[in-house]
């Protein structure tokens, strides 16, 4: 049986001019084409159903919507001029249409120039296995037949093309479109439709003229017949030309709404959130795949506003090839430089263009005085500018003729400029008169290194390769000391020396010693550290941050000797950071992970585990990696001068509780809380907590390996024993032990693998060993059962409510749904159980979920596709992390590493959010009793309480956010909404 398709073909085009009118007018022939019944087969008498794509993607490979278009279409149209070899999306398309379909379904259409320079490689390239007459076989190339649309004139060897036509607007463009689309409509729009029908072109056109010319014999007895029919043939034709161009809109929303989650993956969440702002701008809820749309927003909305500390922001993409920039004292906004005559002022909120200012020449280093609205500008020209950012004018501090400067730095003191030629000459500025007061110029061999500058009297260390420290006047560039002689080695020469805040000790290394050298009095002070790669200087002097080419990094007070290190094993450090009001030192790994460590809460503490997160691209981190001044942004840049924003206090709105999950009651409204000096009891309702010690008679319990479970009114504890031969139960409050029940026989000696308390807390549920299922009544004359199932363990259970039912999920990947207490097996399947409504031993409905697949029962006990779970990447049947659903069976919180949860919508299977932790952890994860809050693990002893925003709510907070992010030129361009 012939496969059916939702689409009869796809259109590959670029989105250029004549091009994009062209496939306009293909579209529209194609679907209005009436195929002569004497052609027909039983199946064409229906329209034809074309799939164009009517946004340009920004990124190099197909997304998932036209991966699945290109598969659910029997034909590939390819649009082809001379751009078209250039755009690497038509070529993709080619070859991934060409590896699914037979090459004979492509169909090429001649814009401009010949098949060699206007076709796509892979179609150029086409082949095929051929059988000769010997039965040998052989690759053969294949030359496809092309519909030609070209007007005579561009067949002239003198035609300058379409892409200099389209550039200077002449208006030669609109007259050869329209040739061409005539051409089209009369002659080759017969040839493509004959090729998707599989029938001669010469008939099919002849069958063509002989039904216009049966039409215009008939016209006069059918006119009165038209005209009665007229008002209902015009409504079918708009309505259903409102429901093609609502498809159509669907399509661009969901093709935009992918790239806006690339956005997100790239760390360039305010792009992001444009994206899904422009996506829906023509969304309407009478769209097909409306829901769709719009829970793939939501996605975008939540993991674009609901971040933790330290998540990426915004990629400033600056296209300078200059790495410099000045960040306002406030952190409003970033200036940068870029490759037009102009400096590029970037909102940093939104992560868009605010404005720009015009100067004569292309930037190349920018400097910002501090306290004052002075910008300091060495310009490609040569020379250095001074401009004034309230009035936007310039005045010329150095003049051209002085030659190229390639790095500019102000004091913060404003009194002094100091630019590099190269890296062997340094010239210090006067700013007030523009005078030159010091003019370093060094060997070619025995280059400047790094410039420290004294913030308190604007005299400068020149640290030179042969690892010499210099000390030099501001006033008159004269040198004042030489505060390291010239070592042989040269060791230390590349870790730039630091200044204190008051100018009084300059801190540097040399000869495998930290040295503390105090400008007023002269003297050294040492440290003996080997090896190090990079310091932070405290304001004061007294602490210095360091690290040596290991995992670690240490501070070590130079006063007492003292020394803290923060660890993070298995992980380089590559860079360190310390914010401008020193609570927090953020540390960058090799790894592309960022480490950040509260110093206001370190206490007495010498050893310090870092927390850890996903961070950024590594061509990102070439550069630098600093706080901005007002410590709102870790700021970073690399090599290509994008600059990447990483939001220091995050979008989440969240509450910490102390301590770590270990129990939820069945209820939800209580969790026991471990902490390090005990237990609490966390009321969900009434949002408070006492201190409690149930394991005072318990002894030690290994919450990782025993199970235990907590009563409904938190008043007991369920604990399991390792062997699964008893399970005690506790008073929370005072630590006594009330009862033990007694398991079915464990020959396996497996774990209890989960236990719950019934709704009345009169008995405990259990499952352990090779399937066995059991109820353990707690009162006595309660009833007592055991449901043995297969010779598999099982992973974890879920009870209808009025517990006459249980979903039993199993380590081998398969379910079994039970009536209780009969143990007759109602249903079984593959994937785990995790959500079991029913009613009188009747199920209502049920959630499974296999592999990256959600699936939903009902009554009927047929499984119903819900969705996939693209954002997570599938779900990993094998762990020992269990999903948990909602109160309300709406959403689910599935883990799918030691690290990060996911949020799904079980309405439409899509994932709208994801939470990431710390640090590796069991990665548990609950809900309150409402289902609009949960409470997720984030280390080994902190528990956030966060607050799940509705859609509206966050679509508030996106607007506010990006209210000033204006597309550039660029952007709209690769979206398709300007030419």
């Amino acid at each position: 049986m012939d496969q059916e398709y939702k689409f009869d073909a796809f259109i590959s085009y670029r989105h250029v001019k004549p091009d994009t009118a062209i496939v306009e007018k293909i579209q529209q022939y194609i679907e209005d084409y009436v195929v002569p019944k004497e052609l027909r087969k039983q199946d064409e008498a229906k329209p034809f159903r074309i799939f164009r794509d009517t946004v340009e993607l920004t990124t190099k490979d197909l997304n998932t919507s036209l991966e699945e278009a290109l598969d659910q279409s029997n034909y590939l149209i390819v649009v082809c001029s001379k751009r078209t070899p250039e755009s690497p999306w038509c070529q993709q398309e080619v070859v991934y249409f060409s590896q699914h379909h037979p090459t004979s379904h492509i169909i090429p259409v001649l814009v401009e120039g010949e098949p060699s320079d206007s076709f796509p490689e892979a179609l150029r390239e086409l082949k095929t296995v051929k059988k000769q007459e010997d039965e040998t076989e052989s690759v053969v190339s294949i030359e496809l037949l092309a519909a030609d649309v070209r007007p005579d004139a561009i067949k002239n060897a003198q035609f300058v093309g379409y892409e200099t036509l389209e550039q200077t607007d002449d208006p030669k463009l609109a007259e050869l479109t329209k040739q061409s689309l005539k051409r089209l409509k009369t002659q080759e729009i017969h040839r493509i439709v004959a090729t998707m029908l599989g029938v001669n072109y010469g008939d099919l056109k002849q069958r063509q003229k002989e039904r216009q010319l049966k039409r215009l014999v008939t016209i006069g007895s059918l006119i009165g017949s038209l005209l009665l029919f007229f008002g209902a043939a015009m409504t079918y034709l708009y309505l259903e030309s409102v429901r093609n161009e609502r498809e159509a809109k669907a399509q661009t929303a969901l093709v935009i709404l992918q790239q806006a989650s690339d956005a997100i993956e790239q760390g360039d969440r305010t792009y992001a959130l444009k994206l899904g702002e422009v996506a829906m701008a023509s969304v309407t809820d009478s769209m097909p795949q409306f829901s769709e749309i719009k829970a793939r927003y939501h996605t975008v909305l939540n993991n674009g506003l609901l971040t933790l500390p330290f998540t990426p922001e915004s990629i400033l993409k600056t296209k300078s090839q200059y790495a410099s920039y000045a960040v306002a004292e406030d952190d409003s906004v970033i200036y940068t430089p870029s490759e037009k005559r102009e400096i590029v002022v970037w909102d940093t909120r939104s992560g868009g263009i605010k404005e720009t200012i015009a100067i004569p020449s292309p930037a190349v280093s920018i400097s910002l005085e501090k306290g004052t609205d002075q910008l300091f500008c060495a310009i490609q020209s040569g020379g250095v500018l001074v401009i004034d950012l309230k009035t936007k004018e310039y005045q010329v501090l150095v003049e051209e003729s002085s030659g190229a400067i390639n790095e500019i730095r102000v004091s913060d003191s404003g009194n002094h400029l100091f630019a590099l030629q190269g890296q062997q000459r340094l010239l210090v500025y006067r700013t007030s008169d523009a005078q030159v007061v010091a003019d370093q110029l060094n060997d070619l061999m025995n280059r400047i290194q790094s410039i420290s500058i004294n913030p308190e009297t604007d005299d400068f260390v020149i640290t030179k390769m042969d690892n010499s420290r210099i000390l030099y006047s501001s006033q008159d560039g004269k040198k004042l000391e030489t505060i390291q002689p010239v070592k042989e080695d040269g060791l230390g020469s590349y870790v730039a020396g630091q200044f204190s805040e008051d100018g009084r000790y300059f801190v540097y290394v040399a000869d495998g010693k930290l040295v503390r050298y105090d400008v007023e009095s002269g003297e050294r002070s040492e440290e003996d550290i080997p090896n190090i790669s990079m310091i932070k200087l405290t304001k004061d002097g007294e602490k210095v941050f360091y690290s040596n080419y290991s995992s670690n990094v240490y501070q070590i007070n130079l006063e007492t000797g003292e020394t803290v290190s923060f660890s993070n094993v298995n992980r380089d450090v590559q860079k360190i950071a310390l914010s401008r009001d020193e609570t927090i030192l953020a540390i960058k790994y090799s790894d592309g992970t960022l480490g950040h460590v509260d110093l206001s809460s370190l206490g007495d503490s010498t050893y310090i585990s870092v927390d850890v997160q996903d961070f950024i691209d590594e061509n990102l981190v070439q550069g630098s990696f600093e706080f901005t001044p007002n410590d709102n942004f870790l700021l970073t840049n690399g090599e290509d001068a994008s600059i990447r924003l990483t939001q220091v206090s995050g979008g989440l709105d969240y509450t910490t509780l102390s301590g770590k999950v270990i129990a939820q009651s069945a209820n939800k409204s209580f969790i026991l809380l471990e902490k390090e000096d005990g237990h609490a009891l966390y009321n969900l309702n009434t949002e408070s907590e006492i201190s409690v010690d149930p394991l005072s008679v318990a002894g030690e319990v290994n919450f990782l390996f025993q199970s235990v479970a907590l009563s409904n009114d938190g008043g007991k504890l369920a604990v399991a024993d390792t062997s699964a031969h008893t399970v005690a139960v506790y008073d929370v409050k005072t630590g006594q032990e009330m009862t033990t029940l007694v398991l079915a026989d464990n020959p396996s000696g497996t774990m209890v693998s989960m236990l719950r308390f019934s709704s009345d807390d009169s008995a405990v549920f259990a499952s352990f060993g090779r399937g066995t299922f059991q109820r353990l009544p707690i009162v006595v004359g309660d009833t007592k059962f055991t449901f043995q199932g297969p010779d598999s363990e099982i992973k974890f259970f879920r009870l209808s409510d009025d517990e006459r039912m249980a979903a039993i999920s199993y380590f081998d990947g398969t379910f079994e749904i039970v009536s209780l207490p009969e143990g007759e097996i109602i249903y079984e399947g593959d994937g785990e159980l995790v959500d079991l409504e029913a009613r009188k031993q009747a199920v209502t409905r049920a959630t499974i979920l296999d592999g990256q697949e959600i699936y939903r029962i009902g009554q009927d006990l047929k499984p119903n596709y819900v969705g996939v779970n693209e954002y997570s990447g599938g779900v990993q049947l094998t762990s020992f992390y269990t999903s948990e659903v909602s109160p309300n069976h709406r959403m689910m919180l599935t883990p799918i590493d030691g690290r990060k949860q996911i949020l799904q919508d079980l309405e439409t299977g899509q994932a709208i959010w994801q939470f990431q932790t710390k640090e590796l952890s069991s990665a548990s994860a609950f809900f309150d009793p409402t289902g609009e809050k949960v409470f997720l693990s984030n280390g080994d002893q902190e528990t956030l309480t966060v607050k799940i925003a509705d859609y509206d709510t966050l679509v508030k907070r996106s607007e506010t956010k990006i209210k000033s992010r204006l597309l550039t030129d660029v952007e709209k361009r690769q979206l398709g909404l300007s030419q």
